[in-house]
């Protein structure tokens, strides 16, 4: 059960990467749908939940650090989410609206290929 919702989770990941990738400016609509007011406490939750599985299906892949670290990542990620909400996120937000296009895409191709290394690493 968790070993497809890590592969479901992979896949979401890559699609997100691609798509980034594809239309940059999805990054900043993405973000902003993400972090609004009424939102940014079901983001933090995903996250958790999304950390929680991954650390639970790790054991059952080719690469248990890894996807382990992923999810103590992404767990870590969600409770500072709910901690500081969208007040925080903000300044960082606007730091990566300044980056140049090529780091947007870097960055999302590094998305794509973490995706496909988890959806590939799923024994």
């Amino acid at each position: 059960m968790f070993l497809f919702l890590t592969k479901v989770l992979g896949l979401i990941i890559s699609g997100i990467g691609i798509s980034i990738l594809i239309e940059p400016v999805l990054l900043p609509r993405l973000v902003d749908f993400c972090l609004n007011e009424k939102r940014v406490h079901t983001t933090g939750v995903f996250k958790i939940v999304t950390g929680l599985v991954f650390i639970i299906a790790a054991q059952g892949t080719n690469l248990p650090e890894f996807i382990g670290i992923l999810g103590l990542l992404q767990l870590i990620g969600g409770v500072f989410v709910i901690l500081f909400g969208v007040n925080k996120a903000y300044p960082i937000i606007k730091w990566w609206e300044a980056r140049p296009l090529l780091i947007k895409k870097l960055f999302a191709f590094l998305y794509f290929f973490i995706g496909a290394v988890i959806v590939f690493n799923i024994v």
